[in-house]
């Protein structure tokens, strides 16, 4: 019996995936943070801290089992 596609994995599934590991991430603060997921595509908006958090938040996306793109609109805040 074969395994079935990454790509069934139901929006929900993909996005709580997502959020769980943002959580326990220690470099992401993801007070700032909106994930958006549609046919296993991501949507990352808000604002973050730094140029590295950025890059952080969309690599945790992209490595998360049935997404298919990320697209990082994230911004990073003035101070």
């Amino acid at each position: 019996m074969s395994e079935e596609p990454d790509s069934v994995r139901s929006d929900r599934d993909i996005l709580q995936d997502i959020e769980r590991e943002l959580l326990v991430d220690e470099v992401v603060s993801t007070d700032n943070v909106e994930v958006e997921v549609k046919n296993g595509q991501v949507v990352l908006n808000g604002e973050v801290g730094s140029l590295e958090v950025k890059q952080k938040v969309g690599d945790i996306a992209e490595n998360v089992n049935g997404v298919v793109m990320v697209v990082n609109d994230l911004r990073i805040e003035r101070i």
